[in-house]
């Protein structure tokens, strides 16, 4: 049965109407009937909002995307491109903290030669906190809706790890991962 306004429960001519399309019965149907029915679609229906968290956390991801430079990194070069590549974060770090503006400012977003993109999970998490929606959560509710529509990571942290050449010393960062053309199916 459909209803064009759940209010249409409520006038039995309308319900009556409804159930005897539906099932050929003619039942007798008060205004009491339909509040029964209403209180038990209540009971058994999920309540949505206008957006739902998943599409929210889309106009996240795209939105941070089309903010955000990319740069091209082979992640599969432990020693030298990705070395470049966290080199520079940790810079743009620095000196967004020395020019007092935080960090996810900064939106640099590694792009691999497949096309998969990587952002810092930190950032991400506090541009969506700061600048989209500042009861988004904390960072595991923020990347767990980043997961459900799509974005991905390494492990249980997504730990990603660059290895200075020639020298002791590393830096690690944990990583969302966007799939080539992402957007293109949301």
């Amino acid at each position: 049965m459909t209803f064009d306004s759940l209010r249409d429960i409520l006038n039995p001519t309308v319900l009556k109407g409804e159930i005897t399309l539906a099932t050929g019965a003619m039942p007798k149907v008060t205004v009491e009937t339909g509040q029964r029915i209403l209180a038990l679609l209540r009971r058994m229906a999920e309540r949505q909002q206008a957006l739902t968290d998943d599409e929210d956390a889309i106009e996240w991801g795209v939105t941070y995307l089309q903010s955000a430079r990319p740069e091209e990194c082979d992640m599969a070069d432990r020693q030298e491109e990705r070395w470049r590549a966290f080199s520079d974060f940790k810079r743009l770090d620095e000196d967004a903290q020395g020019e007092g503006r935080p960090p996810f400012h900064v939106r640099v977003v590694l792009v691999d030669s497949g096309g998969r993109r990587y952002i810092r999970s930190q950032l991400s998490c506090d541009y969506v906190r700061k600048t989209q929606d500042p009861r988004a959560g904390n960072n595991a509710a923020i990347v767990n809706r980043m997961m459900r529509v799509g974005w991905e990571r390494r492990a249980k942290e997504g730990r990603i790890n660059a290895a200075r050449p020639g020298f002791p010393g590393q830096l690690s960062w944990a990583f969302l991962e966007v799939p080539p053309r992402w957007e293109e199916g949301q």
